[in-house]
């Protein structure tokens, strides 16, 4: 599977908990498997697809960040570990990866993922046993339409090893949520329709992130989308109409699938406020719903055309620049 980033956590007896997170840089792409999925030897909870990622993580591996567990507790019947997650990066077409590794020979009794907002709202998982480090793994995969993701866990285990080599589970749940970007979009074309009833259709020029100005004749009016601040004055020399001859239907198929790459590497390179109207432009190129798409380019605007061309994103940068007029 192809994901953003990874995050193991390994609980010892003692209380201890060793973290590690890893990620590709923005341009790259990181390719894992469940320990399950191929018969050679992981590393760690993974399989990696390209060996580099694969050496860069077993060398983390001996430094993984160590505390003691405040949500760790021990009794008689063996012992507790409670924690949350928060703010977990995700992207559209990619998840990110939790793995958590019980203590040696522990035998899970429960364990629990769950929405912190939402505690009925249960995440499904998947958990094996590692033969390598005799440590049963836990993997909640982490998807979310917000950008990022959220999760509380709880496990109960006690030790046995027996039980411990037998364990395997695997369960669905919501570990999704959707966030509806088609009200953004719909606000553009809205106010554009507006506009044209009562301006007689206006010239529509762009004149900064997140506001457009219609002109018709000495009347000029500033739309504030999504609540971004406009300001109605004079149209400079330098405004130039929104150019509309590039049509995403016109893309070829392998231009498609390079668009859709490069908005996936723009996604992870992108600040969490802009993660929405990349999912919505990836979604839009991949449906054909172009009103979608073209009206999430537009909201990327200035900005996400100064990322686009910083990291060499040749097409989104066309694509943007098309569309904002530029």
């Amino acid at each position: 599977m192809n994901v953003t980033g990874i995050i193991l956590e390994q609980i010892d007896w003692d209380g201890n908990s060793h973290l590690l997170k890893y990620s590709p840089d923005p341009l790259d792409e990181l390719w894992v498997a469940y320990l399950d999925e191929y018969l050679e030897a992981a590393t760690g909870p993974f399989h990696f697809l390209e060996s580099r990622h694969r050496d860069k993580f077993s060398e983390e591996l001996s430094n993984m960040t160590v505390r003691q567990a405040g949500g760790f507790q021990t009794g008689q019947k063996g012992a507790v570990y409670e924690t949350s997650f928060t703010g977990i990066p995700t992207k559209r077409a990619f998840l990110s990866l939790y793995a958590l590794y019980l203590p040696e020979d522990a035998a899970p009794d429960e364990v629990e993922f769950w929405d912190p907002m939402s505690p009925e709202q249960r995440f499904g998982f998947r958990g094996l046993y590692d033969q390598s480090s005799r440590r049963v793994v836990c993997y909640l995969e982490c998807k979310s339409r917000h950008a990022s993701f959220n999760f509380s866990l709880r496990a109960r285990f006690h030790r046995d090893s027996v039980a411990c080599r037998k364990y395997d589970h695997r369960s669905l749940g919501e570990n999704s949520k959707d966030i509806d970007v088609a009200h953004l979009i719909a606000q553009d074309a809205k106010s554009r329709r507006i506009l044209k009833q009562f301006h007689n259709s206006p010239t529509i020029v762009e004149a900064g992130e997140g506001s457009i100005v219609f002109v018709h004749s000495d009347i000029q009016h500033s739309n504030v989308v999504g609540g971004v601040q406009g300001k109605i004055g004079a149209i400079g020399d330098n405004a130039k109409g929104v150019v509309e001859t590039l049509s995403l239907e016109e893309l070829s198929a392998d231009q498609r699938k390079e668009l859709i790459k490069e908005l996936a590497a723009f996604g992870r390179a992108a600040s969490p406020d802009m993660q929405p109207f990349v999912d919505a432009a990836i979604d839009g190129v991949l449906e054909d719903k172009n009103e979608v798409a073209i009206g999430a380019f537009r909201r990327l605007g200035k900005k996400g055309l100064d990322i686009a061309q910083s990291i060499g994103l040749g097409l989104v940068s066309s694509v943007i620049s098309k569309y904002l007029g530029i």
